[in-house]
């Protein structure tokens, strides 16, 4: 939770430079770029990363691999 972090990083706010992201273990991440224009989707990609680790913060971990994946059209929809 935010009070968790907050209470770890010893502050009483977080700057704007911090994101707060839930953990969610598994060596897979799927990841999305999209590359936009004026609200236009022009390109995008969609990669799978493995890690060596189930739990990890990056950049404390070490990349297996990576794979090209496809976007399911439903989720460009959005950005059509």
């Amino acid at each position: 939770s935010e009070d968790d972090v907050l209470r770890i990083v010893g502050s009483d706010q977080l700057s704007p430079k911090w994101v707060l992201q839930e953990l969610i273990p598994g060596r897979l991440e799927h990841s999305t770029t999209l590359l936009l224009r004026r609200g236009e989707l022009l390109d995008y990609v969609g990669i799978q990363y493995e890690y060596d680790a189930e739990e990890y913060v990056w950049p404390n971990v070490t990349e297996v691999r990576s794979d090209y994946l496809g976007v399911p059209a439903a989720h460009l929809a959005v950005f059509r």
